[in-house]
């Protein structure tokens, strides 16, 4: 498992590529459901800002962490959930672009 993943190019333009390259149809609906997660935080922030509630920038950070941890859990019971898998690097490449989408949410929060 390690030779799969220790070439992987994890420098900037590596995963500009790798996310470019990326067949996301590999993600299953548990990984869609995080993706759903991060797809909220443009309303939430709106709906802060209109509304001077700031907790719900907190709230919502607390559901995404909730649902990413969820996630990475199903992975220790379902190998087939599991982010690093080394005998299939196409859905391994495509929750890397999954934790990359969420790095920008957290990022941007």
């Amino acid at each position: 498992m390690r030779h799969a993943l220790t070439t992987l190019d994890v420098t900037p333009e590596g995963l500009k590529t790798l996310m470019d390259q990326a067949d996301l149809t590999r993600l299953l609906p548990e990984d869609q459901a995080l993706i759903q997660t991060m797809a909220l935080w443009p309303r939430t922030l709106e709906l802060a800002t209109v509304h001077q509630e700031p907790h719900r920038i907190v709230f919502y950070l607390m559901d995404l962490a909730h649902a990413f941890h969820h996630l990475w859990h199903l992975g220790s019971s379902q190998h087939a959930l599991r982010f690093l898998a080394s005998e299939d690097p196409a859905t391994t490449a495509a929750r890397l672009v999954l934790i990359a989408g969420m790095q920008n949410v957290l990022r941007s929060a």
